[in-house]
């Protein structure tokens, strides 16, 4: 007999083709007020999720616990007492990056000691690179643009001398059991989706022994194109930055070929057309129109600053970025679009975690991917030469001198509380930085 859920239901109905029917659920599809008010209800069987997965039995008991919205970025500099991730404030922490300026803070400042940062630059020749590849359906041709202009981003990398490590994995973390059998706070497809073997959950792809590619790989290039092309039937329940966490966990317990080494730079790179589903499950989803949290068959919730809390726990203030090639928005708000990939949403946890890291973005629309790769590959010298500031600072009132010039070549990132140069404005190992501001109460 099946137990009815109440859905909101609105917008393109399948993703995917359904994989498996299971019975153990009967849908009642309400309206959606303004935004279907064509909808009545009535009664549909047991069948897909909308995203090619079937929905688990037992979840007429759940509670929805994730009806949120994404962290857009905002930017504020308001004197919230430091909590959070490294201590940042968290009114600050959906921020933008701060580009560099030698703004007079104003009297926001009175009364505070101004604060000096001085360092050495160091050079920082060890990087772990970890892409993070999108293996559902709608990948295909982002996936061989990717594989096919790799080479721009290898040549970049290659002319630091840096000792660099590169390994693949994918966003499918799913489980491979029942979704009814898994926790709702651990549910991360909350239907059951694909199949066992794409479920890889931060492992590294690749021939073992040889998933962790350096430059000493005669065959390097080659080798990352085979690995890059993941293939398209892992989950529809994209998980990038949950696919992170596993990877680096898996990396210092002594798996993935010891990818995450504690002296080097981790760079993460996520690649995919759709939003991060550690937020997407509390979204109403672009192509099925469902919202997984509402329905109670999940509660999981993945942020970019829950993946920014859990690296600077594991490597550190400035000793780690994340960039993405995502679906971004055009300045009229719509999505963009190309002849290789339409997106349908816009990744803006990717995008957060990119802004607050230092890291690069991209758009997945983008026709020149050559020119994308490059510019990620040529920015991790960049990122890796990030400067962690001792106070977490009123931003305006930043200045930063090099040798004793002053320097505007730099941006503030809040996810690592760190003072990242342009690309072409990095010191030289040696040369001597003076970073002063006054510090946030």
């Amino acid at each position: 007999m099946n137990t009815p859920i109440s859905v909101c239901i609105g917008g393109q109905l399948s993703k995917l083709t359904t994989l498996l029917v299971m019975g153990g659920i009967g849908l009642v599809v309400a309206g959606c007020g303004p935004q279907n008010p064509s909808f009545t209800e009535q009664s549909i069987p047991a069948a897909t999720d909308g995203k090619g997965g079937v929905l688990p039995s037992g979840g007429a008991d759940a509670t929805a616990s994730n009806a949120g919205t994404p962290d857009l970025p905002t930017t504020s500099n308001s004197g919230a007492a430091p909590s959070g991730a490294n201590g940042v404030p968290d009114s600050w922490r959906p921020g933008d990056i701060v580009p560099g300026s030698g703004a007079n803070p104003g009297v926001e400042t009175s009364g505070l000691t101004l604060v000096s940062d001085a360092s050495v630059q160091q050079e920082n020749s060890k990087v772990d690179i970890l892409w993070v590849i999108d293996s559902s359906g709608s990948m295909r041709e982002e996936q061989n643009y990717l594989g096919q202009n790799f080479s721009s981003f290898i040549n970049q990398l290659s002319r630091t001398n840096s000792d660099f490590q590169v390994g693949v994995t994918t966003t499918d973390v799913c489980d491979s059991i029942n979704p009814s059998q898994v926790p709702l706070a651990t549910r991360y497809c909350p239907t059951l989706d694909a199949s066992p073997q794409t479920h890889l959950k931060g492992s590294l792809v690749g021939e073992s022994g040889k998933k962790v590619l350096t430059r000493n790989f005669t065959d390097l290039i080659t080798r990352f194109v085979n690995y890059a092309n993941v293939g398209i039937k892992g989950s529809s329940f994209e998980h990038g930055l949950t696919a992170a966490k596993m990877a680096i966990a898996k990396s210092i317990s002594g798996q993935n070929e010891g990818l995450v080494r504690p002296e080097a730079f981790l760079a993460v790179i996520v690649v995919s057309d759709e939003e991060d589903d550690g937020i997407g499950l509390g979204m109403t989803d672009a192509y099925s129109g469902y919202n997984y949290a509402q329905m109670g068959l999940s509660s999981y919730r993945y942020t970019s600053d829950d993946m920014i809390r859990d690296a600077l726990a594991v490597k550190g203030a400035g000793r780690f970025s994340v960039s993405t090639i995502t679906g971004t928005r055009l300045a009229n708000g719509s999505m963009c679009t190309s002849p290789h990939s339409q997106p349908l949403e816009e990744g803006t946890q990717y995008i957060s975690a990119a802004r607050k890291t230092g890291g690069i973005i991209q758009s997945i629309c983008d026709t020149n991917w050559s020119a994308s790769l490059a510019s990620i590959g040529q920015d991790i010298a960049a990122q890796s030469s990030q400067v962690v500031l001792s106070r977490v600072p009123f931003v305006s009132s930043i200045k930063v001198s090099v040798n004793g010039v002053v320097s505007t070549n730099w941006t503030y990132n809040s996810g690592n509380n760190a003072i990242k140069f342009d690309t072409g404005s990095i010191p030289p190992a040696g040369e001597n930085i003076l970073i002063q501001y006054y510090p946030a109460p």
